[in-house]
């Protein structure tokens, strides 16, 4: 049953680590004109989709080390998680001016389902 979670939170990690990607690659070439409350200029935009970038990467790692069932997934995972949910923060921070509660929420909400299925599915 355990790989039964763990491969459960490797689909979760993958999806949030898609949408960061689908998200650096839509703040890559700057920022949308229909984004109006964005107050960040364009150079911290494109390094903020950079970052984006790299914590998709570390998602995507760590959903494959989940899903090919690895040692250290758990922890991977785990961190991962804990990296998106504080680059969520300081993302929305940096481009908008504030944390965003409705967008910052759903990720603390998403890594906390994360991290229960991780838990469930972590070889005690």
């Amino acid at each position: 049953m355990k790989d039964v979670y763990l491969v459960l939170a490797g689909g979760l990690i993958a999806l949030v680590g898609s949408g960061c990607a689908l998200g650096a690659y839509v703040l890559r070439n700057g920022t949308p004109a229909s984004w109006t409350d964005v107050v960040a200029n364009e150079i911290v935009v494109r390094r903020t989709a950079r970052a984006l970038a790299a914590v998709s990467i570390v998602l995507l790692a760590s959903a494959v080390a989940c899903f090919l069932r690895m040692p250290w997934a758990c922890e991977l995972g785990a961190g991962a998680a804990l990296v998106f949910v504080t680059g969520g923060f300081v993302g929305n921070y940096v481009v908008f001016g504030s944390l965003r509660p409705t967008h910052t929420g759903p990720n603390v909400l998403i890594a906390a389902a994360i991290l229960w299925l991780l838990w469930q599915g972590h070889p005690h």
